[in-house]
């Protein structure tokens, strides 16, 4: 989808309401992703804790030159995100938080935030991007694989409560067949 799909479903005025922030901006990340996956998923306290732990020690150790994080603004609320974490590591660089708010679902603002994120590794010279997820989380998983996104692994586990089926997606940026995509 383009910026035009989500300007027509969002009414006039778009292009003046959505603004993209960065660097950060931690209240988006921390109030709606645990919720949204408690209601929806059936996970606990244990899933809301390791993202409120991991999100803060991404924060303490932010650093502008390989890290990135971005949340959408709608008519002064926080209606999306996604970071980019570059820290170094075996794996490479990991896609993060990647949350759009369920009234904005299917406005093509997913993809919005994807690009930017993808735009910024390419521009960082990452040669690969990896992110954890889970099966079931559908209209994500349809934009990582829009995006060249290929399962890599995946295990069942029930440690947030719930038994879910963790998926690790890996996009190779060197890869020939993912240099035009959503630039």
């Amino acid at each position: 989808m383009r910026r035009s799909h989500v300007a027509s479903r969002l009414g006039a005025g778009f292009d003046q309401a959505l603004a993209f922030q960065q660097p950060i901006s931690f209240q988006y990340s921390r109030h709606a992703d645990p919720p949204y996956y408690n209601q929806h998923w059936g996970l606990g306290p244990n899933f809301e804790a390791e993202v409120a732990t991991e999100l803060s020690e991404f924060l303490r150790r932010f650093d502008s030159t390989h890290d990135g994080f971005w949340t959408a603004v709608l008519y002064g609320n926080v209606v999306g995100a996604i970071a980019i974490d570059g820290s170094t590591s075996d794996e490479g660089t990991r896609l993060r938080w990647f949350v759009v708010s369920p009234e904005c679902q299917g406005c093509g603002l997913g993809q919005l935030l994807m690009s930017k994120a993808i735009n910024f590794c390419r521009n960082s010279s990452f040669s690969q991007v990896y992110l954890w997820t889970f099966a079931g989380l559908i209209a994500a998983r349809q934009i990582y694989e829009q995006f060249g996104f290929v399962l890599d692994e995946e295990y069942v586990d029930s440690q947030w409560g719930n038994s879910v089926t963790h998926q690790k997606l890996r996009l190779n940026l060197l890869s020939a067949s993912n240099c035009n995509l959503y630039l």
